[in-house]
C-alpha cells in the first residue's frame, strides 16, 4: 500500500512539473473505511481537483435507486467532514451505471458524471462529435446531469504485456481527432497507474505534443459548469457575403464569459482579414476555401448582446460592363474591378438564378424583354445592385432616319412585284405544259383509229 502511494505522490510531482496538477482530477472514494487524510492533504498541496469515486454494481447487477442514493450522499457528507471537500462530480467504478444512477446523482444535485468509453479513432471511425460533453435524459426528460465520455485508452492499457508504445500512439490518435474536428475529450488516467515504469515520461510527451497542437487544458467541473450555463444562451446569426451579425443573449442571472461561436467566413485574397465588434477572434485558420472563425464574447447576466465579424481591409468596387440597349436573347455581363481587373468567381444574381462568373470575369445568360435587378457580391467587394432593362426585337427600328425607313418601303414593294411576276410565269408555263398533253393525247387516239381502219381493209 505504501509503495503504491509514492507511485501515486510520484506522478502528481511530474504533473507539477510540466505545469498539469490544475488540470488533473482525481477520483476519490469517500466511504468511512476509504479515509484518507494524507492523501488528501497532498491532492490540496498540488491543487488537484478531487471528484467522488463509487462502486454502484456487483457482477453487472446494479444497486437499487435508494442505495446509489445512499452512496452518493454519504460521498458528499464525508468529503465535506473530513476534507472540508464539496463533491459535485462523480466517476463510476468501471463507468458503469445506469437509470437509477442518473437519478440518484440529480437528486443529489451533482453536476457531471463520467461514464461511457470512446475508442481511439482509425480512419473515418470514432471521430467527430462523440467525445462533446451532454446533458444525461432520465425516461425521455432532460437533466442538468452534464455526462463526459472517456476517451480510450485509459491508463489500464499501462502494464507490462502491453507494448507502451501502442498506448501512447492510441492517445495520440485520440489527440489528432480533437483537432481536426474541434472536439473535445476527457482521459482517464489513474495516478498510480501512471507513475509506474516511468509511464508518466510518455504521458508527459503525449501532453506536450496535444500543447503544441493548440489543445487547451482545463478541468472538468469548469467545462462542466459552463457547458450548463450555455443551454441557457440562444443566438440569432444573419450574414452577408463575407460578414455576419450575432444577436446574443443571456438568459442566465449570471455572467457568462468566453461565450464562443464557430463560424465558416470566405477567404478573401487568399488570406483571412477578419476582425470582431464586440467580440474577440481567438482563433483563426484558412482552409482551402474558407476560413475558420472562432469568436468569444463576454457576457453578464441577461445581456443582450450584437457581435459583428468583417473584413478588416477596405472593400473594393465593381466595374460592370454590360451592352449598350441590351436586346432580349443571348446577354454576355463582364465584372471586373475599379482597376479593370477581371474577376472571377464573383457571384450574380438575377430574380432567382444565381450565376458566378469565369475566369474572364464573364458570364452569359438568356433573359426576355423586361427590367431586372442584378445584384452582383464577392468576399472583399462592396455589393452592387442596379436594374437592367432588357428590350424586345422591335427595339432595333428605333434609331433609323425616314430615309431609311423609304427606302425599307421601296424594296419591300419590288419584291413582292417580283413575287407577282414569277408567280404568273409559272402559270404560263403550266398552261403551256398542259396544252402539250391534249395534242399528243389526241394524236395517239387518231393513230388509233387509223390502224383499225387498216386492219378492217386488210
Amino acid at each position: 500500500m505504501e509503495e503504491e502511494f509514492k507511485v501515486t505522490i510520484d506522478t502528481y510531482r511530474k504533473l507539477n512539473e510540466i505545469n498539469m496538477t490544475k488540470c488533473y482530477t482525481e477520483g476519490v472514494n469517500m466511504r468511512d473505511d476509504e479515509i484518507n487524510t494524507r492523501h488528501m492533504n497532498i491532492l490540496s498541496t498540488y491543487g488537484i481537483n478531487v471528484i467522488g469515486y463509487e462502486d454502484f454494481a456487483y457482477d453487472r447487477l446494479f444497486d437499487s435507486y435508494t442505495t446509489q442514493k445512499e452512496k452518493i450522499n454519504l460521498m458528499k457528507e464525508n468529503a465535506k467532514r473530513y476534507y472540508n471537500q464539496d463533491i459535485n462530480g462523480l466517476v463510476p467504478q468501471q463507468l458503469e451505471y445506469n437509470l437509477d444512477t442518473i437519478r440518484a446523482a440529480v437528486d443529489e444535485n451533482l453536476l457531471f458524471m463520467e461514464a461511457i468509453y470512446v475508442p481511439s479513432p482509425v480512419e473515418e471511425f470514432n471521430q467527430e462529435g462523440l467525445r462533446f460533453p451532454r446533458l444525461l435524459h432520465y425516461h425521455g426528460n432532460e437533466t442538468s446531469l452534464v455526462l463526459f465520455p472517456v476517451s480510450e485508452p485509459t491508463s489500464s492499457y499501462l502494464r507490462p504485456e502491453y507494448p507502451v508504445e501502442n498506448t501512447i500512439a492510441g492517445l495520440r490518435s485520440t489527440v489528432n481527432s480533437v483537432v481536426k474536428n474541434d472536439d473535445s475529450c476527457v482521459f482517464l488516467l489513474r495516478s498510480n497507474q501512471i507513475g509506474r515504469l516511468d509511464y508518466v515520461d510518455w504521458i508527459a510527451e503525449v501532453i506536450e505534443y496535444a500543447k503544441k497542437r493548440g489543445i487547451t487544458f482545463t478541468t472538468i467541473k469548469e467545462i462542466a459548469e459552463h457547458f450548463r450555463l450555455i443551454q441557457n444562451i440562444s443566438a440569432v446569426v444573419s450574414r452577408d457575403i463575407d460578414s455576419l451579425d450575432i444577436l446574443i443573449r443571456n438568459e442566465n442571472n449570471i455572467g457568462v464569459d468566453g461565450v464562443t461561436f464557430k463560424f465558416l467566413m470566405p477567404v478573401i485574397g487568399w488570406e483571412c482579414p477578419y476582425t470582431a465588434r464586440n467580440g474577440r477572434i481567438i482563433r483563426i485558420k484558412k482552409e482551402g476555401m474558407d476560413c475558420k472563425c472562432f469568436v468569444a464574447t463576454d457576457l453578464d447576466g441577461k445581456e443582450i448582446k450584437e457581435v459583428s465579424i468583417e473584413p478588416n481591409i477596405s472593400r473594393k468596387g465593381f466595374n460592370v460592363v454590360i451592352p449598350d440597349n441590351p436586346i432580349e436573347g443571348l446577354i454576355q455581363i463582364q465584372v471586373k474591378d475599379l482597376d479593370n481587373n477581371s474577376i472571377n468567381k464573383a457571384l450574380v444574381i438575377i430574380g432567382d438564378r444565381l450565376y458566378e462568373t469565369n475566369n474572364k470575369g464573364i458570364i452569359e445568360l438568356d433573359l426576355k424583354r423586361g427590367t431586372y435587378i442584378v445584384e452582383i457580391e464577392k468576399p472583399g467587394f462592396r455589393t452592387k445592385i442596379f436594374n437592367l432593362d432588357v428590350g424586345g426585337r422591335i427595339q432595333l427600328i428605333k434609331e433609323i432616319t425616314i430615309q431609311d425607313y423609304l427606302l425599307a418601303v421601296f424594296i419591300m414593294i419590288i419584291l413582292i412585284l417580283l413575287i407577282i411576276a414569277l408567280q404568273k410565269n409559272k402559270w404560263v408555263r403550266l398552261e403551256y405544259k398542259k396544252a402539250e398533253e391534249v395534242e399528243k393525247e389526241m394524236l395517239e387516239k387518231l393513230k388509233e383509229v387509223e390502224d383499225r381502219i387498216k386492219y378492217r381493209e386488210g
